[in-house]
């Protein structure tokens, strides 16, 4: 019995963090698991394994759910974290490693009639890492900057959790270089399969490979890959189907024709940053995270949101009316939605025999179809939006391509043999 307990209590913070690293989500956030879920993994009892782990501190519920919209969510505590690592364990009870053999079955059987699912899988068999140890190891977190006689003093600290999820990215890695059976993938630690939120995006394990370990991706031909991707893709996209929805009628022309000509030339960023003395300062990374997170989050009277309202009247008012009549995550399902309507249709439709994988915004290949993926979502722009765009515009600038592979002589182990 305890076994069997110890089973189901590393199953629950399993699923958690395998959700949150799907969604690259910090690992204490809460995910939404249904009843049904916990009943089938967990037994009727699955609230005897909920209320032990609450009791302890380790887990919290929030009990808010909708009928047939969101189930109730858990989410993992600082408490369970703190001076732990994550390691794998084995299952220990024979009943549920034989539940959990019959569940992995059930879901391979799923998985591989799915076309769309069957291709990402195989395109992901094809996909060779470079054993490069550096790549291996997260850069530390900054904590803390001063000044002593003039010097400036940088203070990082390694987060353990990170140093944790590379290495055994790392294991994983290794394994599917000498893998060439799909069915395989599934036992695999950290491996999930691929699914489809309701809003049409795709989430697969590549999507969820650190960008540092993804630099280290090659084919198995030793091709070096690249990625073609929409610039400033959740702005372009959310302007975009302001603009198609109608109700952009309601700004004044000179915004319209102003947020036009910046995304289809990839400035939309830079023109805030220029523009406003509270952007002005950060970088870009921090640039792109604040803005989305205003542009997503719950409406805030805060000096980015005051801010993009003055930059852009008319598109920001719309965003907050799609909040208060639909609720703030409503922004990101548009973006989700149309996103899919222009990456995974092109995917789906490219040639069978041609290797490329879709990651979110993006779409990676060797670099022979790189610039064929790229005009097919130029096309697929098009037919999407074009109609509502000025037919003078061009898109060339709307996709671009860039190398993600390192090449050898940019590996630090190239440098340490010369």
């Amino acid at each position: 019995e305890k076994n069997s307990l110890l089973d189901k209590v590393n199953w629950l913070v399993s699923y958690i963090l395998d959700i949150n690293q799907k969604n690259n989500n910090d690992i204490t956030n809460y995910v939404n698991i249904s009843s049904k879920e916990l009943k089938y993994n967990l037994g009727n009892k699955y609230l005897d394994v909920i209320n032990t782990l609450e009791k302890e501190g380790l887990i919290v519920t929030n009990n808010k759910y909708s009928v047939n919209r969101y189930t109730k969510s858990y989410g993992l505590t600082k408490k369970l974290f703190k001076g732990r690592q994550i390691i794998s364990v084995e299952v220990k009870s024979n009943r549920f490693a034989k539940k959990l053999e019959k569940h992995i079955k059930n879901q391979q059987k799923e998985v591989l009639k799915n076309p769309l699912y069957k291709r990402v899988l195989t395109n992901t068999l094809k996909i060779h890492f470079i054993n490069e140890f550096v790549h291996y190891i997260p850069l530390p977190n900054l904590i803390e900057q001063y000044e002593v006689n003039g010097h400036l003093v940088t203070n990082y600290e390694d987060n353990k959790f990170q140093l944790n999820r590379y290495s055994e990215f790392g294991k994983i890695l290794k394994s599917i270089d000498k893998e060439t059976d799909a069915e395989q993938l599934f036992k695999m630690n950290l491996f999930f399969s691929p699914s489809r939120s309701e809003y049409g995006r795709l989430y697969h394990f590549i999507c969820s490979v650190p960008s540092r370990i993804r630099e280290l991706m090659r084919t198995k031909e030793n091709e070096l890959i690249y990625e073609v991707d929409m610039s400033s893709a959740q702005l372009t996209i959310l302007i975009l189907e302001w603009i198609k929805s109608g109700k952009h009628n309601k700004a004044k022309p000179e915004e319209v024709d102003h947020l036009t000509q910046l995304l289809l030339n990839g400035n939309i960023y830079n023109y805030i940053q220029t523009e406003s003395s509270h952007f002005r300062d950060m970088s870009y990374k921090d640039l792109k995270v604040s803005i989305l997170k205003i542009i997503n989050a719950k409406e805030n009277p805060g000096t980015g949101n005051k801010e993009l309202m003055r930059l852009f009247p008319g598109f920001m008012s719309w965003i907050k009316r799609l909040k208060q009549k639909e609720g703030h995550q409503y922004v990101s399902h548009i973006h989700q939605k149309a996103e899919s309507d222009i990456f995974i249709d092109v995917f789906e439709k490219l040639p069978n025999d041609m290797f490329a994988l879709p990651i979110h915004d993006c779409i990676i290949s060797n670099k022979e179809n790189i610039e064929t993926i790229r005009d097919r979502l130029i096309e697929r722009f098009k037919e999407l939006y074009g109609a509502y765009l000025n037919s003078q515009y061009s898109y060339d600038r709307v996709f671009k391509v860039k190398r993600v592979s390192l090449k050898d002589e940019d590996l630090p182990s190239y440098q340490e043999n010369l």
